[in-house]
C-alpha cells in the first residue's frame, strides 16, 4: 500500500485534481448513454447536462494542467469556470418548462 504521508501538498492536489477529472469523465460517459435512450423531450435536458459535465471535464483539466505547472492561471480559466453553472440553470429550466407543458395536459 503506498505511503500518502509524504505526498507534497502540490502531490495532493495533483491527485485530488486526477480524481475529479476521472469522475466528470464518468458523468459524461453515463449522460450521454442516457442521452442515447431518453424520449425526445427529455433529449434537450440531458443533452444540456453533458455539456454542462463536459465543460467541469475541460475544467478539471486546466486545473490538473495548472497544478502541474504546465500551464499558468489566467482570468479565462477562472470566468470559464462559470459555464457549466449557467448550462446547469440553462438545462433546469428545460426541465421546470417539460413539467408545466406535462401538468397542463393533465
Amino acid at each position: 500500500m503506498p505511503d500518502f504521508s509524504t505526498l507534497t501538498s502540490e502531490g495532493s492536489l495533483l491527485v485530488m485534481h486526477l480524481i475529479s477529472l476521472i469522475m466528470t469523465l464518468m458523468l459524461i460517459l453515463m449522460s450521454l448513454r442516457i442521452v442515447w435512450r431518453v424520449e425526445k423531450q427529455l433529449d434537450t435536458f440531458f443533452k444540456l447536462l453533458t455539456l454542462a459535465f463536459f465543460l467541469l471535464f475541460l475544467i478539471q483539466m486546466l486545473r490538473l494542467l495548472v497544478a502541474a505547472s504546465i500551464i499558468e492561471n489566467s482570468l479565462a480559466i477562472d470566468l470559464l469556470r462559470l459555464a457549466p453553472f449557467m448550462v446547469f440553470i440553462l438545462a433546469l429550466l428545460k426541465m421546470n418548462a417539460l413539467i408545466k407543458k406535462l401538468d397542463k395536459e393533465k
